[in-house]
This record gives structure tokens, sequence and C-alpha cells, in this order.
């Protein structure tokens, strides 16, 4: 088993046996998943395959049963978090190839949206209630991320997927004061429901969403093209709270909520550019998702972006991405060799297999 990425037989065998006595049972071989050594990342890699497996399986095959029942005829394709499509029987052995997938679709609908303005070097900008989602794009090309860095809930995830840089910051990151006094927005966020304390969904937390509202940035009869009406009055009683705390007034307060978590977004971007030796000013940055374009502005003068880009449907843009891609896997295998002695015989032959 330590070795499977060589030899996966022992692997194959022990899942011959449970099946045998198991039918049901959802099985993943390390060696099918990620056959590269690092037995660490490739044990957490499975583990996480294995968790998801069978709610993803269920959940994919009532899916296509439900399009099959309605008499479409086409097959069903799912987003991957490489920026490709899976057919769905690819997604139910592995959907650990998913886990990244909406943010990953969002990239390339961003991409896409960057392409009809003809710019091919572009810092997408993706915002929703909860977070925000980085990625880069130069000369058209993502960047993929590295398998040493991708970690989901504190473990190391070894699949190619596009390089994304999530923090939790967005339109329902709750402000507070920390146990110092210190002024914070986020991690933490209202949710959907209750969401924020405009919403009038029974949230009364303070939100970069309120804070927007107050300051005049969102208009209270035309939210949602004016299917939902926002309450103002249960806003300005969230940021009272904390305006309180801080002895600031509310206006100041409601910027000062603005300020901090664009810094966030900021630093998130830095963290992506400046700190891998790009320069944000040679970029475009372009926003999108229920958030991205009420910040964009301000994020891009704290880095000296020059030009913004935000798409007629800016909610949409990650399912356009989905539309405008294409089916896509990678295969990946270690293959152990000194630098000086290549043996282009057995290379040949694992990449015909991979092949």
């Amino acid at each position: 088993f330590l070795f499977s990425f060589l030899d996966p037989s022992h692997e194959h065998r022990a899942r011959k046996i449970i099946l045998e006595t198991y039918p049901e049972a959802f099985v993943t071989c390390s060696s099918d998943v990620s056959p590269q050594f690092r037995e660490f990342e490739r044990f957490t890699t499975t583990s996480i395959n294995a968790f998801v497996g069978p709610k993803v399986r269920n959940y994919v095959g009532n899916l296509e049963k439900k399009i099959n029942d309605e008499g479409y005829n086409s097959s069903l394709h799912i987003m991957g978090s490489n920026g490709g499509l899976a057919t769905s029987a690819m997604v139910e052995e592995k959907p650990v190839l998913t886990i990244l997938s909406g943010p990953a679709a969002g990239v390339i609908g961003g991409a896409w949206s960057g392409k009809q303005s003809k710019r091919n070097s572009l810092i997408t900008f993706d915002v929703g209630g909860t977070s925000a989602d980085i990625g880069i794009i130069q000369n058209s090309q993502f960047a993929e991320a590295s398998p040493r860095d991708t970690w989901i809930a504190g473990f190391p995830l070894m699949v190619p997927m596009i390089d994304i840089h999530t923090i939790g910051a967005g339109g329902g990151s709750v402000a507070y004061c920390d146990k110092g006094g210190a002024f914070k927005v986020g991690p933490l966020s209202a949710g959907a429901r209750p969401g924020p304390s405009c919403y009038d969904f029974g949230g009364n937390e303070p939100t970069v969403t309120d804070a927007n509202l107050i300051l005049g940035r969102l208009d209270p009869n035309n939210f949602l093209g004016g299917e939902m009406k926002l309450n103002k009055t249960k806003a300005c009683k969230s940021i009272d709270k904390i305006a309180l705390k801080l002895n600031m007034d509310r206006l100041s307060c409601a910027e000062g909520i603005i300020t901090i978590v664009n810094s966030a977004m900021a630093n998130a971007i830095r963290s992506r550019t400046v700190q891998k030796g790009l320069d944000p000013r040679e970029f475009a940055l372009i926003a999108f998702g229920g958030g991205g374009p009420l910040q964009a502005s301000e994020v891009a003068s704290m880095l000296s972006i020059p030009e913004v880009i935000i798409p007629p449907y800016p909610g949409i843009t990650s399912a356009i991405g989905l539309l405008t891609t294409d089916v896509k896997y990678d295969a990946i295998r270690t293959a152990f060799q000194v630098s000086g002695e290549i043996n282009h015989n057995k290379l040949e032959t694992m990449f015909s297999e991979m092949e």
C-alpha cells in the first residue's frame, strides 16, 4: 500500500475483496485518485475522496436520472477544479476532482469576460456572501496550484486544480470588536438566512452589506432588480451597536467596515501577485459575483491596478465559465529516475499507459 503509486496490484486486490463482501461500499484506491509519491498527501487526498464519495455519487445519480426522466438526451458533465468538465461517471468515481469546482468556474468565466475586452492578463475577483476568491490569469493562462500548497479543511489535497486563493470576506461578513478591542470584519458570516440585518430575515449583526447600504452604495428599493427591498432602519441599528463600542459615528463606522474588508481583499491579491513577483499594475481586475463590483474600484485603487472590468451580468459569471470550457482530464504519475541516467523506454511505456 505504501508504494501503490509504483504497483497498485495490492490496493486493487483489497478493493475486490471488499466489494465481494459489501458490493454497495464506496471504495477508493489511492493509486486511482492520486498515484504519486508523498504517502501522507496521497492518504489525505484519498480520504477526502472517500468521505464525499457516497453523497456525491447519490447526488449525481439522482440528477442524471431526473434529467433523463425529463426527456433530455444530452449527457451530463460536471465542472472540475482543474478548469475543465468531467463526465458524471468520472465524478462519481473521483468526486475529489470537484472540490473547488465553483471558484474554478469563476476563473474560467472571468477569463472569457476579459477576452471580450481584449485583456489576457487578469486578476479575477469573485466576491459572494461569505468569501472572496482570487485567481490569476497571465497571457490567457491560468496558474495551477502547487500540490504542496493546496489544503482543504486543514488537509493537503494532491489533485490538479486552478490556483485560487480564498479568504473569508464577502457581503455577509460580520463586523465586530475582538477581545482586545480591535475592529474586525469576517471571516464569520451572517450567511443567506438570517443574512445581513437589512435583509429583514431576522439577522441583527452588522455586515458589509449593511455598511454599503448606509453609505448609499445600494438602492434599498432596487435590490435584486427591484425583487427585494432592503430595510435601512435595521441596518442602521446593527451598525450603531458596533459604532457605540468604538466611539464612532454611524457613517464613519460603516466606512471603516468597508475599508477593513477591502484591505483584506487587497492583501489577498497582493499575496498572489507582489509576493510572487508579479506587478498588479500590469493586470486588469475583473470583478464579478454578487459583491465583486461593489468593492472592486477601492480594492483596485489600493493596489494601483489601472483598470476594472465588470461583466454585464456579474452574478452568473461562474455559470458562464461552465459553458465556455471543455472536457479535461489530468493524468499524473510519479517516475523516479536519476537525471544522468534517464530510461527513455520506461518513460515511453508509462506515458503510453497514461494515454
